[in-house]
């Protein structure tokens, strides 16, 4: 099986999911960073900077 050769160290893609993790320690993680990278990409965002934007909780919002 995989798991049996498997290096200490791994980073593998899947479907656009990272999967990372350290067999010694028993930690294996999962990224998303890829695919929200793929995505931005696809909306022509890329190259946007992440903001915060505060919503006062008892404000609606109006589609129109």
């Amino acid at each position: 099986m995989w798991y049996n050769v498997m290096k200490d160290e791994m980073d593998s893609y899947v479907i656009g999911i990272k999967i990372h993790g350290k067999r010694s320690q028993g930690i294996l993680g999962l990224s998303q960073e890829t695919y929200i990278y793929k995505v931005l990409e696809i909306f022509n965002m890329k190259d946007c900077s992440p903001s915060v934007a505060l919503i006062v909780k008892s404000e609606k919002l109006d589609l129109s």
